[in-house]
């Protein structure tokens, strides 16, 4: 997990949402996991509503995404090597935001765009959404926690193999103090915002 630089004292309500690994390996087209692709169409769909309202209530959505550009892993497995099809955000998402993160290593904090981003637009909470709970989703709650953000996941537009992971991943970030809401919850936050 990386370390970076803790934040300041933004607002609490200057949210940002993350879209994690939804991708053309992950869920669409090329993916060979099974699990992953039976819950792809449900799971896309909860996420671009949550993403839609996120956007109307003027919370940045930040798409991130897996990209491997080591000859040596590409040559051995290339579904996600720079300019792959499996590398591109799964065609079903609706992108309604030019902020997309690629990153090689589970956290997506390991590429400091996604700190600029946030540190720009003075983001304090973090809402997350994608997979897999166990590794990139994870691995990025860390990042974050390392930096000082409020996170809380969305946990019925988040995925995991196997599906029991996720219900132990979810307990695990409630221990490390990660908020977790159905996507009901945060629609309803977003209306008593207003």
């Amino acid at each position: 997990m990386t370390e970076g630089t803790s934040i300041e004292n933004y607002q609490p309500n200057n949210s940002a949402l993350l879209v994690i690994d939804i991708q053309e390996y992950t869920t669409g087209e090329v993916s060979i996991n099974e699990v992953f692709k039976t819950a792809a169409d449900d799971l896309i769909r909860r996420i671009n509503m949550i993403t839609e309202k996120s956007a109307e209530n003027g919370i940045p959505v930040i798409y991130i995404r897996s990209e491997i550009s080591n000859p040596l892993i590409n040559l051995m497995n290339n579904s996600l090597a720079v300019g792959s099809l499996g590398a591109q955000l799964d065609k079903r998402l609706n992108i309604l935001s030019d902020y997309v993160i690629p990153k090689e290593k589970q956290d997506a904090f390991s590429n400091s765009n996604l700190d600029s981003i946030l540190i720009q637009s003075e983001i304090s909470r973090l809402f997350v959404v994608g997979l897999d709970a166990a590794f990139c989703v994870n691995s990025t709650i860390e990042g974050a926690r390392n930096r000082g953000y409020d996170i809380a996941v969305i946990s019925d537009a988040i995925i995991s193999d196997p599906d029991s992971m996720k219900n132990h991943m979810m307990d695990e970030f409630v221990n490390r103090g990660v908020e977790i809401l159905s996507s009901q919850e945060f629609f309803m936050e977003l209306e008593n915002r207003n």
